[in-house]
């Protein structure tokens, strides 16, 4: 009798655990101090699919910045995007960026702004 009590016990604080968790990540609280950042700060623009909440950009952030060449990046909730700056003398492509952002479980819709993006005359 002990054993199939303590097995419901555990199997509700599990259920509990991952039912905040999914919550939070579906949370848009637009109470929240949103920072503005001038996208001429940042030479990579990307318009991120699947991020929802602050776990959701602080693991994009941390997936992102591993790159090498990345200097900073910052992932936004309020509007999807990520922004991304390379360190001086680097260059980093779309397919990088993209691949970094599937690893880490989001898809990279559209390069708002990219150095590929400019046409070279």
């Amino acid at each position: 009798m002990k054993l199939k009590t303590k097995s419901i016990y555990t199997l509700l604080s599990f259920s509990l655990f991952y039912t905040i968790l999914f919550a939070s990540c579906n949370n848009n609280d637009t109470n929240k101090t949103q920072v503005k950042l001038a996208d001429t700060n940042f030479p990579i623009v990307v318009q991120v699919k699947g991020m929802y909440c602050q776990i959701c950009s602080k693991n994009l952030e941390r997936y992102v910045s591993e790159l090498n060449e990345v200097d900073s990046v910052y992932a936004s909730t309020s509007d999807h995007k990520v922004r991304i700056k390379i360190k001086d003398g680097y260059e980093l492509t779309k397919k990088k960026i993209s691949d970094k952002i599937s690893e880490a479980g989001y898809e990279a819709e559209v390069f708002i702004k990219h150095p590929e993006n400019t046409t070279k005359e």
